[in-house]
């Protein structure tokens, strides 16, 4: 009966139960190992500066907030989320690999002026020049999320408590993807003729 079939049933292949999860863990280790490495080994075709992926989402959707019209609106920006370590200045950079547009997106971390966390988004206000972008980021997962902006925030907390003379001055306007600086200097413009 039932008993004698799990009587004699050999256990796993090899050893325990222990054994092949202790397996496990470590081919899943190799393999996020080696995934790291072929990512790593693809930003650098981008950028020859960056040295090291601090912390990842698998997917996110850009927004901006129209503050004249007082809406969002989709940048037709997503994919892969990374926060980037480079080996010169800006040091720390916000990549997206866009997968529904031509070009990928990139943000310095030191134009980042505050993180807030508002499931499932996370905000970031930003100045280009002398302008405030306020930009939405919407995560499918909501550890992903944390992760992000829990780096972010460490960076930017970072940056503050550095001496006032290294601080950063000002981003020039060509930090931000050209398509949001036109839409903020035609904003700016339809405020001034109004």
């Amino acid at each position: 009966p039932a008993g004698r079939l799990l009587g004699r049933f050999p256990g796993p292949p090899g050893g325990s139960v222990e054994g092949m999860a202790e397996q496990g863990k470590r081919i899943n280790a190799i393999t996020q190992a080696e995934r790291d490495a072929k990512m790593l080994g693809s930003l650098r075709l981008q950028d020859q500066q960056i040295m090291q992926i601090v912390s990842q989402a698998s997917h996110t959707a850009l927004y901006r907030f129209n503050t004249t019209e007082r809406k969002w609106e989709r940048l037709g920006v997503e994919g892969p989320l990374m926060v980037v370590r480079r080996q010169s200045e800006p040091v720390h950079r916000l990549l997206v690999l866009n997968r529904v547009g031509s070009e990928n997106w990139n943000l310095d971390v030191n134009h980042i002026s505050r993180v807030k966390n508002q499931p499932p988004y996370m905000m970031l206000q930003v100045y280009a020049g002398e302008a405030k972008i306020i930009l939405g980021c919407w995560f499918y997962g909501e550890p992903e999320r944390d992760t992000i902006i829990a780096a972010l925030s460490d960076l930017i907390a970072q940056r503050r408590q550095q001496p006032e003379q290294v601080q950063p001055q000002p981003p020039p306007q060509t930090v931000m993807p050209n398509q949001l600086l036109q839409q903020q200097q035609q904003q700016q413009q339809q405020q001034q003729q109004q």
